[in-house]
């Protein structure tokens, strides 16, 4: 379905070679030895023209002449960055003109904000504008969080080391109620950070402060501390989206190692909550690429963050990393909320808040050292599919050649180390690519769509770069030519939208669009958002592939700022400019009625967990078995009519019995002591369950041991019977 088009076809003859500066050729081995891909109609002539960043000139600016065809216009329009290392690009309309411009993130060096001259060119604004830091920025991802009618920014940083050892840094605890230790003095924090362990705080190494940039009338603010979000990590990916629906645009940050992945609400006064740890079961332990879409046709979007499971058993074994020794991570597993886990994450939208985490049902678990996510219809079917761009450097999680890296590490620079990277290759892996079943199955079919190309490959960006309706693919390979990837997808009917946004905001960056049509899937979600993936961007031009249905019956945009729009009968096949209308009146917002109401009946009922260390006793187990929570029975014991609860507790705690009453116009839960219950604290309850065991009328109790931290053979793993005597007391 995709055919591969060389540099001979398409005039793009761009390579990314590994050439740091001396300094930093064995320091720098992973997500900076990338580039990002960036697609946008920066002449506005219809046609969608691509950027490529690389470390020696920052990148190089390619206008689509049409029919695949390109040509470099990097010093003609004014882009051109010698010795700039070149991270994350992006195109957008920063200063509210109607020509979108491009802001390019660098290591080591000043990020640039290139100003769209008209088309004529463009003029480098970033230290005008406030936007000219200089660290380790790996992506600018734009949006109007405060919905004011102008862009703001959130830019992502990972980590410059440090020219000297940490090992003199010091930290203490801060005078206050919380008693947090913070790292002193403070501007080391950007070098080390803190993180709980079993033997108390552990220092890590540690990121730079992101940076919330907020637009005061063509001036960026830089706004993070007072908005909530300025955190020290090792950030690879940041996506602006409005989970909750609620009109305002949320952002989840996918970070590195030790580092918590964020899912910050837009509370819509200027500040945010992380609720990550309350609506998101686990996430990736090492975070990287991600991206949003509705998966399942719901009507509601999810989302996906990439990590670097192995694909089979061979590589998953390979790259695991230490679970045994006085080195080892496994303490690690038990300590983040929420939990951390080495596989990539699939977070299903339930509508409520919370977030179903479904990677294995999809069949998207594993798709070895993934950095790009990249959700889009790619056969026009009316299901979003996905494009993951895989490989590293070199094979750093390699468990055989760990010490040697951690060798590396120390050398700072040295001989040895840089013949431990020239003695090396590229870790060179397939590319994937996943069809969307429906019924949140993926099927991988990189082969049959041309897409499993062996090649260490970082950004991609998805965008219509024939301008025949579907969706075509340009990906940054280290060490070689970019893959440029027409789509030759003839089936399926397709419709764009060009959504201009009022007042400065003219790309409608954070527009929600939803289409609906007479086949199946009946409801198609998108959402205007440039930054995604890892270090690119998206064409905004919104694609839609509609199956065999021939026209959408209903287009209902909500723009950027609350105000919803409806189109009817939009005809398939064609490119639609959609102006937002001046005075929409404000879409209304539905009050959820709810089945349920909370209830503080059980609010006595509060079972714990024992810390232990699963993966000391067994380091190969794929998550931890002793935290698995309590299980509960419910069933009338005692003949009264009302239902009694059993609830199970960890080992060294007995399980608990309550007796349901009623008093003063409301029920509650009553302790009922039970010596025989007492007894066998040592158990590890799972499953309780009430059934009449010997046939005389009334409920007994069976209790299933299980856990991992008694010894093989142990008592404490026989499950147990307890009988009742038809009062509501039980014996073993």
């Amino acid at each position: 379905m995709f055919d591969r088009l060389n540099a001979e076809r398409t005039g793009i003859d761009f390579t990314r070679e590994w050439k740091p500066p001396a300094k930093w050729a064995a320091e720098i081995s992973g997500s900076f030895t990338g580039g990002g891909v960036c697609l946008g109609d920066f002449d506005r002539d219809g046609k969608t023209d691509l950027f490529l960043s690389r470390m020696t000139d920052g990148g190089r600016l390619y206008r689509n002449l049409g029919d695949f065809k390109f040509e470099d216009v990097t010093e003609e329009m004014g882009v051109a960055s010698p010795g700039l290392w070149g991270a994350g690009c992006t195109w957008a309309d920063v200063d509210g003109d109607g020509w979108l411009d491009l802001y390019l993130c660098a290591f080591d060096g000043s990020n640039r904000l290139f100003i769209n001259q008209a088309g004529k060119g463009f003029k480098d604004k970033a230290y005008d504008q406030g936007l000219a830091f200089k660290g380790a920025s790996v992506m600018m991802a734009f949006s109007d969080y405060d919905r004011d009618g102008d862009l703001d920014g959130y830019l992502l940083t990972n980590r410059i080391p440090p020219g000297e050892e940490l090992k003199d840094v010091r930290f203490r605890l801060v005078k206050g109620p919380d008693g947090e230790p913070v790292i002193l003095p403070e501007e080391m924090q950007q070098y080390a950070g803190l993180i709980k362990s079993p033997s108390g705080y552990k220092q890590i190494a540690s990121g730079q402060f992101d940076r919330l940039y907020r637009n005061d009338g063509g001036k960026f603010v830089e706004v993070g501390k007072e908005a909530g979000v300025r955190e020290s990590e090792y950030g690879l990916s940041a996506t602006w989206w409005d989970y909750d629906a609620d009109g305002w645009p949320d952002l989840y940050v996918a970070n590195d190692f030790y580092g918590a992945d964020h899912l910050y609400r837009n509370k819509g006064d200027g500040t945010f909550e992380d609720v990550a740890p309350r609506a998101l079961p686990h996430t990736p332990w090492f975070s990287m690429g991600s991206d949003v879409a509705d998966i399942n046709n719901d009507g509601l979007f999810d989302y996906m963050a990439s990590d670097m499971a192995g694909s089979d058993h061979y590589k998953e074994k390979m790259s695991m990393g230490n679970m045994t020794g006085k080195e080892s991570d496994s303490w690690f597993l038990n300590w983040p909320i929420p939990a951390q886990y080495m596989r990539n994450a699939v977070y299903l939208n339930t509508g409520t808040g919370r977030f179903n985490e479904i990677a294995f049902q999809t069949g998207l678990a594993a798709t070895d050292w993934t950095w790009a996510i990249k959700f889009g219809d790619l056969d026009c079917d009316g299901r979003e599919d996905v494009f993951i761009s895989t490989g590293m450097s070199r094979d750093w999680f390699n468990s055989d050649l760990r010490n040697q890296e951690e060798a590396l590490i120390l050398s700072k620079g040295s001989a040895a180390g840089r013949a431990f990277w020239n003695d090396k290759k590229p870790l060179a892996l397939k590319n994937w690519a996943f069809r969307n079943e429906g019924g949140l199955k993926f099927s991988d079919v990189g082969r049959e769509w041309g897409l499993d190309v062996k090649a260490v490959s970082y950004g991609a960006a998805l965008g219509d770069l024939d301008g025949d309706g579907d969706l075509d693919l340009v990906v940054n390979n280290f060490g070689g030519a970019p893959g440029v990837y027409r789509n030759g997808q003839e089936k399926g009917e397709r419709l764009t939208l060009d959504l201009r946004g009022a007042g400065r905001n003219s790309s409608a960056l954070g527009a929600v669009v939803r289409v609906e049509i007479s086949s199946e899937p009946s409801v198609l979600m998108r959402s205007v958002t440039a930054s995604r993936g890892f270090m690119s961007s998206n064409d905004t031009l919104l694609h839609f592939g509609l199956g065999e249905a021939k026209k959408a019956n209903r287009v209902i945009i909500d723009w950027p700022d609350g105000g919803r729009q409806i189109l009817k009968n939009m005809t398939a096949g064609r490119r639609y400019v959609i102006e937002q209308p001046r005075d929409l009146p404000p879409r209304k917002k539905k009050e959820a009625k709810t089945l349920f109401t909370e209830s503080r009946m059980l609010s006595r009922v509060r079972p714990s967990e024992d810390i232990f260390n699963d993966f000391s006793r067994q380091p190969l187990l794929p998550s931890m078995h002793s935290q698995m929570g309590p299980g509960i029975a419910v069933g009338d014991i005692n003949g009264d009519g009302r239902e009694d609860l059993y609830v199970s507790h960890p080992a060294g705690q007995e399980g608990k019995l309550y007796e349901k009453t009623d008093g003063s116009g409301r029920s509650t839960f009553s302790d009922l002591e039970i010596q025989v219950l007492a007894v066998d604290a040592a158990s590890e309850d799972m499953a309780p369950l009430f059934f009449d065991a010997d046939n005389d009328g009334d409920l007994d109790l069976f209790v299933v041991s299980g856990g991992v931290e008694g010894d093989p053979g142990q008592g404490v793993y026989r499950d147990r019977l307890y009988l009742n005597s038809g009062q509501g007391e039980f014996q073993k």
